[in-house]
Formats: C-alpha cells, sequence, structure tokens
C-alpha cells in the first residue's frame, strides 16, 4: 500500500462495493457501529473523503501524506466496516487472507 494514494483507493473500494453494490452510502457505514468505534469510522469516511477529493492550485504544496501509524489505525477500521456488514469473507479473499472457511 502507498501512503500517497491509500485515500483514494480505500474511498473507491468503499463506494464500489458498499454504495454501488450493496446500496449503502458512504456517509451511512458507520450506522452498523457503536460507541467509540462509529466515530472512528466516521472519521475514516471523512479521511478518504478528504485525501481523495483534494484539489486546488496550492493544494499538493500544502498536502503531506499520513503516516504509517495513522494508515494501519484506518486499515483497521476498514476492516471493521467489512466486518460490520458480515462481508468479512468478501474482505478476506480480496485481502488473500486464507481462513478456516477457504
Amino acid at each position: 500500500c502507498n501512503n500517497l494514494t491509500i485515500q483514494n483507493t480505500l474511498r473507491r473500494i468503499l463506494e464500489a462495493y458498499f454504495k454501488m453494490l450493496g446500496g449503502i452510502r458512504l456517509d451511512q457505514l458507520y450506522l452498523k457501529f457503536e460507541g467509540d468505534d462509529r466515530i472512528k469510522c466516521k472519521d475514516l469516511c471523512s479521511w478518504v473523503n478528504n485525501g481523495s477529493h483534494s484539489g486546488g492550485i496550492l493544494s499538493d504544496e500544502y498536502y503531506s501524506p499520513p503516516d504509517d501509524a495513522t494508515v494501519e489505525r484506518y486499515l483497521d477500521v476498514f476492516k471493521q466496516i467489512f466486518e460490520k456488514h458480515e462481508q468479512l469473507s468478501h474482505y478476506n479473499m480480496m485481502m488473500g487472507i486464507k481462513t478456516g472457511e477457504d
């Protein structure tokens, strides 16, 4: 994964899988979460939108890619979205993760 493109990549995956195929808008994914996890999910959705829709003349000058810790934190929430929406088997397949169910 590339920290320069991770936000756009995650947004495109979430939109394609959940919005286009599942009929769930990005801003509604958090509804399956509770407490702090709900906030983390909303934060991830805001983060992927901000990072992939930035633009303008000076945007590159002020943009710095997220650090590895930030990316790891958001990748964990990304996985949780698939878990909460009962789509973990699809996540595992696309990530190349072998499970006992394979």
